[in-house]
This record gives structure tokens, C-alpha cells and sequence, in this order.
């Protein structure tokens, strides 16, 4: 789960996208603007390379959580329905794999919601199903029985 900073070589990775720009297009011209958006480009994924991470393992609240860097579709239904953020349609999305149920588990915690999780039953029957078998399915994760979780998770598969 946790990323390791680093510092990319900038040049380098101008070097790789150049040159694959010019094996998808051969006659690619030496364009100022398009070399701009490669430097640009190159200096994002090393700016993003260098960021710190904020993952969802102190308390935080519901704002602090949709900013940080562990946000899924899933978990961000979940929030909205428990939190009462919005107003999302019922049968949202629900975790299909260990890393989103992981996601779910994680912002319920931080966000101190865990005991709001019944009220997933009422949002349609895929999460009326997730609630029967969520015990099972926190406790799986806990002890890293990622093919336990994928059983309850995906119970036809």
C-alpha cells in the first residue's frame, strides 16, 4: 500500500516520450509547443514521483478523506451514503476486489463511520448482499485472506 518517493531522471523520461512519439510517428516534426507539453508532461509524473502520500490510517474527516490518496469509487459511495454527502442512487458501486474492499474498510474507520455500515443494506440489493457478509469480509481482510475476501466478495465467480 505504501509508495516510496523517489526523484525520476526528467531528462530521461523527456528522452523515452520523445522517442516513443517518434516510433508511433516517424516523421514527427521538432515542434517547440509539442516539446513543451513533453517537458510538462515529464515534470508531472516527477513532481507526482516526489509527493508524499496521505493514506487513510489516522482519524480524519469526511473532506480530509475525498483529499487523499486513498479514494475509490466504492468507498467514495460509501462515504456519501453514510455521511449524507449528496444524494447518490441507490446500487452504486461496491467493492469488487480486495484492494477496494480494503479502501471501504479503511475510510470507515478513519472517518469513525463503521457503525453506519446497516445502513448500506437500504442501497439496493449488491450492498444489501456486502452487508450480510461484511464481518466476515472485515475480518478476511484483516488477516490478509485476499482469496477469502474474493469469495465473499464475488460469491458466483
Amino acid at each position: 500500500m505504501t509508495f516510496q518517493t523517489f526523484q525520476p531522471d526528467q531528462i530521461a523520461l523527456v528522452s523515452a516520450i520523445v522517442q516513443e512519439l517518434s516510433r508511433q510517428q516517424p516523421d514527427l516534426p521538432a515542434e517547440a509547443a509539442l516539446m513543451n507539453k513533453v517537458i510538462e508532461a515529464a515534470n508531472m509524473i516527477c513532481d507526482e514521483c516526489a509527493r508524499e502520500r496521505i493514506y487513510a490510517n489516522k482519524a480524519m474527516t469526511p473532506a480530509e478523506w475525498l483529499a487523499s490518496d486513498d479514494v475509490g469509487e466504492s468507498s467514495r459511495y460509501m462515504l456519501a451514503c453514510l455521511a449524507n454527502i449528496g444524494c447518490p442512487p441507490d446500487n452504486g458501486p461496491r467493492p469488487l476486489a480486495a484492494s477496494d474492499l480494503g479502501r471501504c474498510i479503511r475510510m470507515l474507520r478513519a472517518c469513525d463511520l463503521e457503525n453506519k455500515i446497516e445502513l448500506m443494506r437500504d442501497r439496493g440489493k449488491r450492498w444489501s448482499e456486502l452487508v450480510e457478509h461484511w464481518k466476515p469480509l472485515v475480518r478476511a481482510y484483516d488477516e490478509e485472506d485476499y482469496e477469502k475476501v474474493s469469495e465473499l466478495l464475488n460469491p458466483s465467480n
